[in-house]
């Protein structure tokens, strides 16, 4: 991928910490974040279930941006698109511009 800005090695998610927040790294050692769920109620109740859905979400961008970019050029490549292969790449771009821009809440 040309001009990438975010951290470029694998992501991984590293131990639990007590509050059962998780800390995604790359394997480089560069620290990306760190997720911690609670339960919509009481938030003294931390989720596991729902922590790790999105440390392994978060984990997966990179590829999953990889491999966007991939799927890109090939839909591209295509001549004569049907209108699923226009949908999608639609879709893709959509996804790519989402993943490389930041968005910030409302205030």
């Amino acid at each position: 991928m040309k001009n990438q800005k975010h951290t470029a090695t694998e992501w991984i998610a590293e131990d639990r910490l007590i509050d059962c927040s998780l800390t995604i790294s790359a394997v480089s050692g560069v620290r990306i974040c760190e997720v911690k769920s609670f339960n919509h109620k009481d938030f003294n109740d931390p989720t596991e279930t729902e922590a790790d859905a999105n440390a392994a979400l978060i984990t997966a961008a990179p590829d999953l941006l990889h491999s966007a970019f991939f799927a890109l050029c090939a839909l591209e490549d295509i001549k004569e698109q049907s209108d699923m292969q226009k949908l999608a790449l639609i879709s893709i771009k959509e996804s790519i511009k989402k993943a490389t821009t930041i968005k910030k809440a409302a205030q």
